[in-house]
């Protein structure tokens, strides 16, 4: 069940969507093999994986496998650009690449690209990749303006760590509320009024 693609071609803006999934050239695409579904549930690390084949790169539940492409390549579209091929992790209760786009993750001098709505700069090893990943496949991200695209919420995690997650709101989910976005893990959850979901852990 995911709704975007993973990483886009090298330089990142005008590549991706909000929804689709990465073509062979590392262009994003709205339909087709695993792209039109939408971001698996999770409850651990261990329940995700990462699905590529010649078309697409997401992040997936190991239980719930898409179907692929029919293409047959020699390189994945994980790597097709020049980039190393990301893990998948549990965060915000959907499956994501193992990949933060907070900047304040960034140590060495590299170049943020410009992304389109609903996409972020990837950050790995610290640096900017170059390319654009729909922000719902992010581990975090710096705020709560880079969900401001349609089919996002914003979801704050107060707890061990403090993290922002964008994550895509599933079918008739339409106002954000914590019943229909079930992101916080079971620990406490709480709606804030600009629409984002807030999860807490007073114990923590």
């Amino acid at each position: 069940m995911s709704g975007g693609g993973g990483s886009v071609g090298s330089g990142g803006a005008g590549g991706a969507t909000n929804a689709g999934g990465v073509n062979s050239t590392g262009g994003a695409t709205a339909s087709g093999g695993a792209a039109t579904r939408e971001p698996d549930r999770c409850t651990v690390d261990s329940d995700c994986t990462v699905f590529e084949d010649c078309c697409f790169c997401e992040p997936v539940a190991k239980a719930n496998p898409p179907t692929g492409c029919p293409a047959d390549c020699k390189t994945g579209a994980c790597t097709v650009s020049g980039g190393t091929r990301p893990g998948a992790k549990c965060a915000a209760g959907r499956c994501v690449f193992d990949r933060p786009c907070a900047t304040s993750t960034v140590t060495c001098k590299s170049i943020a690209p410009s992304c389109a709505p609903g996409t972020a700069p990837e950050i790995d090893q610290d640096c900017y990749t170059g390319r654009c990943i729909p922000a719902e496949y992010c581990s975090d991200v710096d705020s709560c303006d880079t969900c401001r695209a349609e089919g996002l919420a914003c979801v704050r995690y107060e707890a061990f760590v403090q993290s922002v997650h964008c994550v895509r709101k599933p079918p008739g989910c339409d106002v954000p509320t914590c019943a229909c976005m079930d992101a916080c893990g079971g620990i406490s959850c709480g709606e804030a009024s600009d629409g984002t979901i807030g999860c807490f852990c007073p114990s923590c």
